[in-house]
């Protein structure tokens, strides 16, 4: 169940719209466990938890990875940039500046417009 959110969690990153192809053969993977577990709605939402816990997890591993690498490590970065001494002034930088790094959120909101749409043409 771990991997499944974890999977899902990269499919996510790479693909936005692999949200879905992926949340049917999620609900149907939970309900064949609700199933086999005698129909017993307190496994549901222990599978629920673990899957969402696994997702959020690797979700947020992959945009600390981003920030990390597009914020510093970057050969383009900003140069008011600050190098962070200490946990707390990362974690400081990671909040204010994270919305920038959630991929699949800047994929969504970019594929929704109209001008770009037009820019780029659509697919078949």
């Amino acid at each position: 169940l771990l991997l499944v959110g974890m999977i899902c969690s990269i499919g996510l990153f790479v693909r936005f719209t692999f949200a879905f192809f992926a949340i049917p053969i999620v609900l149907l993977f939970l309900y064949t466990r609700w199933r086999a577990s005698g129909n017993c709605w307190k496994n549901v939402g222990w599978n629920l938890l673990s899957l969402a816990l696994s997702f959020l997890t690797m979700s947020l591993l992959f945009v600390t990875i981003d920030w990390y690498y597009y914020h510093y490590l970057s050969p383009g970065r900003d140069a008011d940039v600050t190098i962070c001494k200490s946990w707390s002034c990362y974690l400081d930088e990671f909040l204010a500046t994270v919305s920038k790094y959630v991929v699949p959120w800047n994929a969504f909101r970019y594929n929704s417009k109209a001008t770009n749409l037009a820019e780029h043409g659509l697919h078949p």
